[in-house]
Order: C-alpha cells, then structure tokens, then sequence
C-alpha cells in the first residue's frame, strides 16, 4: 500500500504547500494531531477505565497493541532512516541516509507511528464504542492528514503507519 502511495507524495506536499494553512487552523490541526500521542492515550484510557465499567475488563486490550505498534513502527524506522518532508537534503527521497549533519529525528519519517497509534486507539474505541464508529475513523484519518499537512511526513509514511496500525489491531481483535 506505501508503494503506490509514494508516487503521490511529492504532488500531495506540492500542493499542502499552495493551501493558505496559517493560524488558527494549523493550531486546531496540531490540537487534533495529538488523538496519536501516548499523552492522548492515557486520557482516553483513564477516562474509560473510570467511566465505563467494561472498561476496565478492556484495559489490556488497547495497551498491548497500541504498545506493539509503537515498538514495531521505531524498529521500521531505525531500519529505513527516511528523511521527513520538512528536513529534505538535495533528494526528494532519502532512504538509509548517512547524513551526520542531520538528526536521528529528521531520518524516522517511515512509517509513522502517530497514525499507528491513532488507527489502534481507533480500532479499541470502535470495539468499546461501536455506534460512535465513524468518529473514532475521522479521528485517525485527521491525525494522518495532519501529520502530512503539518511536513512531518509523507503519505505513504501515514499509509504505512495506518496499515501497520490496522495489521496490528486485527492481529489483537481476532483472538476475542
């Protein structure tokens, strides 16, 4: 799935960069970005382990695999050492780069990890929640748009990172 979304990542960040996103809204679009973060998570965890009886059965069954596609998303990563958008170097694309002038951070674009981790949180809230299905799936998809509109990855970083989270969660949800 990443391969033929890598052929629409430079014609995706060309045209983020003619969008008029400045202010406000890219304030909102970081606020959303955060549904992938492990801060994020621990808010929805508490929350539903306090409010919600079955919730607590439930713990274990967002942790481990949101935790599982963290590890397996910074393994990919330290494998790959692709450039993010925002820290480009001559190429377009830099894959296995030995570059000493830039940081670990700038070389761990593929896949991301925010959209894993928002896919997973999705996946576990539309098992918990299932009649709120469609805004636990809008909230992973905004958390992968922001992500590209925000340059710190390219599309087929957030395609991967949703297939990876997808994987992953399957992977966990099958055994119920």
């Amino acid at each position: 799935m990443a391969i033929p979304a890598s052929l629409l990542d430079l014609p995706v960040r060309d045209f983020i960069k003619t969008l008029p996103i400045g202010g406000d809204i890219n304030q909102e679009i970081r606020a959303f970005g955060q549904f992938g973060q492990g801060g994020f998570l621990i808010v929805i965890l508490a929350s539903v382990v306090v409010f919600y009886e079955r919730g607590q059965r439930r713990f274990s069954q967002l942790v481990r695999p949101w935790i599982l596609a963290g590890i397996a998303c910074h393994i990919i990563k330290g494998q790959l050492l692709r450039i993010r958008p925002k820290h480009k170097v001559g190429s377009d694309f830099i894959w296995n780069a030995d570059l000493p002038e830039i940081s670990q951070f700038a070389l761990d674009s593929f896949p991301s990890a925010h959209t894993a981790g928002a896919v997973v949180t999705s996946a576990w809230l539309i098992f918990m929640f299932p009649r709120l299905k469609n805004l636990w799936i809008s909230l992973a998809l905004i958390v992968g748009l922001s992500r590209v509109i925000l340059n710190h990855h390219w599309i087929s970083d957030v395609v991967a990172g949703a297939a990876l989270g997808c994987l992953i969660s399957s992977f966990f949800w099958r055994k119920q």
